[in-house]
């Protein structure tokens, strides 16, 4: 494997770059990050930033977004995992090296560039990943982040993601009690992790677009998860977004 250069804390600003339908914070089968009610800038929340989104896009050559299942190393066991999240790393996953062959492929989209969605997995699992952030910035493309709710996920790494350059922050949120998201989830906290990483990405100011997966066993809890959401809008953390992503139903019941 390429020896991985260090990451510059600070800094400001499969391997195929084509289109790739990824997932929410762990890894898995869900459709990532939408653009609801914002322009050409691949996350919802990635506004007008000074690294290419304003030529008109012509969706036929360029995507929104590009997905990177970077890893599909996760300390979670979601029950919907498309991924096929592990403890450990793939042995195949890109080196650091053909890591940056994957920005330099999707360069070759032309502007505006499409928002990269770095998933997994947990892409937190990856030691390169700032440098990797790092690299992308540097080649003037878009970086948001969809990591595991997990014991790695603390505000100290929050606060190094948006230091370089993150523009915004994905997570799941499946149910509106512990009991319902930490079932799907497959690890006890998880719904609690949750809510502190949300807490934590308002008070910095880092925009959060909340994943849920839509199915028999989450659909009645829908109107309490935006409950909690509107929670956070009422304490003043205006950066986490109310709308989310409706994910594909996995669990089918006959007459559903």
């Amino acid at each position: 494997m390429s020896q991985i250069p260090p990451a510059r804390p600070g800094h400001s600003s499969t391997p195929s770059a084509t289109p790739h339908a990824g997932h929410s914070d762990t890894g898995h089968s869900d459709t990532g990050h939408s653009n609801t009610g914002h322009s050409n800038t691949g996350h919802p929340h990635a506004k007008g930033h000074a690294h290419g989104h304003h030529a008109a896009r012509d969706y036929a050559l360029t995507p929104l977004n590009v997905y990177w299942e970077m890893t599909q190393a996760c300390a979670l066991a979601c029950q919907h995992c498309r991924a096929e999240a592990m403890p450990l790393p793939h042995p195949e996953q890109l080196t650091y090296a053909e890591s940056l062959e994957l920005l330099d492929q999707i360069l070759e989209f032309g502007q505006p560039f499409p928002q990269l969605i770095l998933t997994g997995g947990d892409p937190l699992e990856r030691p390169d990943l700032f440098a990797l952030i790092d690299a992308a910035r540097d080649r003037k493309i878009g970086v948001s982040i969809t990591p595991a709710a997990t014991a790695s996920l603390t505000r100290d790494v929050l606060v190094k993601l948006k230091a370089h350059g993150i523009d915004g922050l994905g997570l799941s949120l499946d149910g509106g009690q512990a009991s319902t998201h930490d079932a799907i989830r497959g690890v006890p906290g998880t719904f609690q992790r949750t809510m502190q990483a949300v807490q934590w990405a308002g008070e910095l100011e880092i925009p959060v677009q909340v994943n849920t997966l839509a199915a028999a066993e989450t659909q009645h809890e829908i109107p309490a998860i935006f409950e909690l959401l509107q929670c956070f809008r009422a304490r003043g953390l205006y950066h986490v977004a109310v709308e989310w992503r409706s994910l594909i139903p996995l669990f089918f019941k006959e007459g559903g």
